[in-house]
């Protein structure tokens, strides 16, 4: 046999594989989507939860001392009393070990780990002091007797050392009688020393009877020495916080206006029995017995704080769980000692966390289901573009009688070989970029991206490879049937987002809700280009009369061709909704955190004191970069007496009292401008008030200011008072501070409201800048904390990574479509050219042929984006992230103009690069084609 005649290999479906494979272009851009999409799923997940993890932990460390930690206490009146002669002297064991033990117990592990060990104290109430001399102090100054294990631990000892256990006794005389105490070692702090003029050794004393009784019951005195001054080694550490007095020397203000100092007197563990047998009632007269504790007199109390470092997500319910078993109160607590009491706010943080969260996480579920939809679309026309390019091996295949199901596996191996590897690879790299190594599970929307390349493909060539050797359906059947199942599922989305809202905006996932977006741009999209293609069809008559046969020509190419751009012009719709979805969400984040901020604070800046005296209104007006000073009297929730009878209405409201003509003209040009005026003066005993909403004008009431009755008259209603915040939604109250003082003489200025550039405004927020200064609230500073929040910063860098991939995936989808129009552009060049039309000329009906159905894509996709937010108005709320009340999407008109003109720019970018593309094609083969045109 010659080699003429020798057999020939034949043709396997390896074979035909790798010739397949000679083509890589389609392949390549399949593996590309594949492993982008899968890396991006992967990381936004991981990312989301990375935040959800590090927000808890931050809105711990935000959250005001008494809110992030857990307290126990134990009050005398909730102990268990006996009853005891008057000559009982205690000896009382501290009862710290054995309550940290069960609360450990009821914490569980987690929780314990996370709480490390607690701050115990025992405190009195503040009594006054003198020397055990009899000499008396100038200002009667008062002090409370504090037993506090640990101390040595975080302090320097500036003289002496630790208080340790009483050595020795001393008569000592009071309303009580006469009998001999114990003199109890104490330690103070370098300022209080310092202020009061006690050195090493100097003893006092406190008489409980002088200035209080307790609960009824008059305590003995009790006698101190000073064996240690002590300084804090970092006054900023979290010990200090539960009682700053152990440093710092404190005022209680009087109604005269002057004020009485305080201070707090250390007691080491060891002063325990002492002090407490120390604090007993003395026997009142009758000789009766008194009913008290070993430990009367002192408040107990446990803290725990919570290491928010350590904090996930995971633990909300741990928490939560342990803070109810810790309120039981009579639970399972020695019945020896009495009712424990838990004081904590942790549940209400971990309550505005989890709705943060909630938004947050819809939000992100907006984004990665457009994410993942967008991916399925142009993964679809990646593989119609690759059966184009396979359609001659296709038909080949058929002529030589291979099935059409072997046709379908063999473009399904080719696309598998492709997409397999590339969504493994996505999903590595993906897990390693923002959080490090954590779960091997691979998200399901990976899974469905690896598969969907190979089963669309599969299913497309099996329908090539049968298209004309059977009778089959029309396409118009089953697209009418696509097209209502698309429209059913969108109406059904609508309907569950309307339905149940609520429920999905307090957490409850619905997949219905998340694909909203998109369902509603593709059933928009769908249905504009059924209406589109007869509007085409006319304009193209009208231009065939007026302008030309280019016009004309690519009008009705483009009414002919619309209906068949399905895939590409949804996937432009919905790529520009999610963009302006997602541009829409943070704009508006932005914009309430500065709004929230400003109605937080009520200025740039707010100073809250015990008291500001003129002189020093005087020194913060002087100060560099301070243009406006406006004192204040300022009352957080202040109640409302509304009505008559024996059951007035009680309502809360934020009362503020200043000059009104000041304080507008300090928030003028702001979010927090308003034009009510009342009156500088009551009408009689009736205080004139403007208020921000829930009263109307005439509307009376009284307010009980600093214990005077004071009667109001409503004379003006003003929305733009609002300064509701989400920790705070009770209404505002402006009043005139000289009308208020006017018939209620004690009001003391305890606010300064300034306006400040951003260093004066730091530099403000870094110190003191009042002699009482309590707290210095800067809005700017507020703004920033919310806006670096990290589920703010995960909206928004998964809005801007949303936008990429959505301008990115445009670009994608339009290439895609002039890829499947192409040769059908080309042969009408070719037969244009034929008839003497210059090249620039069919250049023109491309691109007219091509630009209408992008431009009413990216118009169908604005029109969408305007109207979901309306939809989701229950479901989605960003309120909660900025503490702020409810707050619903606002889509600024420039953001439209932006989205609009960079899709149009993508558009006519796509079309450079595609005629680009076809100047590079073979001549001759285009020839060839023109010669069998």
């Amino acid at each position: 046999m010659t080699p003429r005649h020798a057999p020939t290999r034949g043709l396997g479906l390896a074979r035909i594989l790798r010739r397949h494979l000679r083509d890589r272009t389609p392949i390549a851009l399949i593996a590309i989507l594949v492993a982008v999409l899968s890396g991006l799923l992967t990381a936004a997940s991981r990312a989301e939860q990375r935040a959800a993890d590090q927000a808890l932990g931050a809105a711990v460390r935000a959250a005001e001392p008494g809110l992030r930690d857990i307290n126990l206490s134990l009050s005398p009146q909730d102990m268990t009393f006996v009853g005891v002669p008057g000559t009982d002297n205690g000896q009382a064991s501290a009862p710290f070990a054995v309550i940290d033990a069960t609360a450990r117990k009821l914490m569980g592990a987690r929780v314990a780990s996370l709480t490390g060990a607690p701050q115990m104290s025992a405190q009195s109430d503040y009594f006054p002091f003198t020397r055990l001399n009899g000499q008396t102090f100038a200002d009667s100054p008062i002090a409370a007797l504090r037993v506090q294990p640990g101390l040595a631990e975080h302090v320097t000892w500036v003289s002496g050392g630790p208080p340790g256990a009483a050595s020795r006794t001393v008569p000592l005389r009071d309303r009580g009688g006469s009998r001999t105490v114990q003199v109890i070692p104490v330690a103070v702090s370098a300022q209080y020393a310092a202020r009061f003029g006690v050195r090493l050794g100097d003893e006092l004393r406190l008489d409980p009877d002088v200035y209080f009784g307790a609960n009824g019951v008059s305590l003995r005195a009790v006698a101190v020495q000073i064996v240690g001054i002590f300084q804090a080694r970092d006054t900023g550490d979290d010990f200090w916080t539960a009682e700053p007095g152990m440093l710092s020397v404190g005022v209680v203000l009087g109604t005269d206006g002057g004020a009485i100092p305080t201070g707090v007197i250390v007691v080491g563990e060891d002063g325990y029995s002492a002090l407490t047998g120390a604090l007993t009632p003395w026997e009142p007269q009758g000789g009766t017995t008194v009913m008290s504790t070993s430990a009367f007199g002192l408040e107990h109390h446990w803290r725990y704080t919570v290491t928010s470092d350590a904090l996930r997500s995971d633990d909300v319910s741990e928490l939560k769980a342990a803070l109810t078993r810790l309120g039981n109160e009579r639970g399972p607590w020695p019945t020896s000692i009495g009712s424990i009491r838990l004081a904590s706010g942790l549940s209400t943080v971990i309550d505005r966390y989890a709705m943060a969260l909630a938004t947050t996480r819809a939000l992100h579920a907006f984004a990665t289901t457009a994410l993942f939809a967008l991916g399925l679309l142009c993964l679809a026309l990646s593989s119609a573009v690759l059966l184009r390019r396979r359609a001659a091996s296709i038909h080949l295949l058929g002529v030589r009688g291979i099935s059409a199901p072997h046709v379908g596996a063999l473009l399904a191996a080719e696309t598998a070989l492709a997409a397999l590897p590339a969504a493994v690879l996505g999903w590595a790299v993906g897990r390693l970029l923002p959080g490090g190594p954590g779960g091997s599970a691979i998200p399901w929307g990976v899974v469905a991206l690896a598969l969907a390349p190979a089963l669309v493909t599969a299913s497309l060539a099996v329908r090539a490879a049968r298209r004309g050797s059977q009778v089959r359906t029309r396409p118009t059947v089953w697209r009418a049937a696509a097209e209502i199942l698309v429209l059913a599922v969108a109406g059904f989305a609508v309907a569950t987002a309307l339905s149940r809202g609520s429920e999905v905006a307090r957490g409850t996932s619905d997949w219905s809700v998340a694909a909203l977006p998109v369902l509603l741009a593709l059933s928009v999209t769908l249905v504009v280009l059924r209406l589109a293609r007869p509007a085409l069809d006319l304009a193209g008559r009208v231009a065939a009369r007026r302008t030309g046969f280019q016009a004309m020509l690519g009008l009705r190419r483009a009414a002919t061709g619309v209906t068949g751009s399905v895939l590409p012009l949804a996937t432009v719709a919905v790529a520009v909704t999610i963009a302006t979805f997602l541009g829409s969400a943070v704009s508006t984040l932005v914009d309430q955190a500065g709004r929230t901020a400003y109605r937080s604070v009520g200025a740039d800046v707010r100073i809250d004191a015990q008291r500001i005296d003129p002189g020093e209104i005087d020194a913060l007006r002087a100060r560099p970069g301070v243009g406006a000073v406006v004192p204040a009297y300022a009352v957080p929730r202040q109640l409302a007496l509304l009505g008559g009878g024996l059951d007035p209405r009680r309502e809360t409201f934020q009362l503020l009292a200043a000059a009104p003509a000041e304080y507008r003209q300090l928030v003028a040009g702001t979010d927090l401008a308003f034009t009510a005026d009342p009156s500088e003066q009551a009408a009689g005993k009736v205080l004139p008030v403007a208020v921000s909403g829930l009263l109307a004008v005439g509307d009376t009431g009284s307010l009980s200011i600093e214990g005077t009755d004071v009667a109001f008259e409503v004379v003006a209603v003003d929305p733009a008072l609002d300064r509701a915040t989400a920790q705070n939604t009770a209404p505002s109250m402006v009043v005139s501070l000289a009308a208020l003082r006017s018939v209620a003489p004690v009001v003391q200025v305890n606010t300064a409201l300034l306006r400040t550039t951003p260093e004066a405004a730091q530099a403000l927020s870094q110190g003191e800048p009042t002699a009482l200064s309590e707290a210095v609230l800067s809005r700017r500073a507020i703004e920033a904390a919310s806006v670096h929040d990290p589920l703010t910063v995960l909206i928004r860098s998964g809005a801007a990574a949303g936008g990429l991939v959505a301008a990115a995936l445009t670009l994608v989808a339009v290439l895609l479509l002039l890829a499947l129009t192409r040769p059908a552009r080309l042969e009408m060049l070719l037969r244009l050219r034929t008839m003497g039309a210059p090249p620039r000329s069919g250049r023109a009906v491309g691109v007219i042929e091509t630009l209408p159905g992008i431009v009413l894509a990216i118009v169908i996709g604005l029109a969408s984006a305007l109207i979901v937010p309306r939809l989701l108005a229950s479901a989605f709320n960003l309120g909660p992230l900025v503490g702020a009340p409810p707050v619903t999407l606002v889509t600024p008109g420039a953001l439209l103009g932006v989205i609009a003109l960079a899709g149009i720019d993508l558009a006519l970018l796509a079309l450079l690069i595609d005629a680009r593309q076809a100047a590079r094609s073979d001549l001759g083969q285009a020839l060839r084609r023109g010669e069998s045109a």
